[in-house]
């Protein structure tokens, strides 16, 4: 089990480099970067809470992942499993987990407690529109509009 937690989130660390990384890339000038800030998150968990990104930190900081959506995709609903698996240790080393998706509450709160996740589920489409994270490949989608370009964050205290 400590072996596959500490892959686990050595993966969310390259996870989090490679997609500033490729968001620079692929020319997404609106994409946030190293340095820029999530402090004006702030969006309604799978319990009905409203959080903001400083409710979201633990001493150290927090691991933040924007996802398409717990309901229609099953990489993601994949990454949530895999991230409450590995909540205790990201605590234990100081940082708190979340996951900002386009889902609305009641989505999300079926999904946390399908699959047990104890971590802020975040309804964010505003969220994630405001910060310039849209996929565009979904635009013609109805359901899947405003997804975002998967990609995690690990911020430290300062967001």
């Amino acid at each position: 089990m400590r072996r596959t937690v500490k892959r686990i989130t050595a993966i969310a660390l390259a996870m989090c480099c490679s997609a500033v990384v490729v968001g620079r890339l692929e020319g997404r000038s609106g994409s946030l970067g190293i340095g820029d800030s999530l402090a004006s998150v702030t969006a309604v968990d799978q319990t009905g809470v409203v959080r903001t990104a400083a409710s979201l930190l633990g001493r150290n900081g927090a691991l933040v992942t924007f996802l398409r959506s717990a309901e229609w995709c099953p990489s993601c609903k994949v990454q949530l499993v895999e991230l409450e698996a590995a909540r205790g240790k990201l605590a234990a080393a100081g940082y708190g987990v979340a996951a900002v998706t386009i889902d609305e509450t009641p989505v999300l709160a079926a999904f946390a407690a399908q699959r047990k996740i104890g971590f802020p589920l975040l309804s964010g489409r505003k969220v994630i529109a405001a910060l310039n994270m849209v996929d565009p490949r979904f635009d013609e989608d109805a359901q899947r509009k405003g997804a975002p370009h998967p990609t995690v964050y690990l911020v430290d205290r300062t967001l």
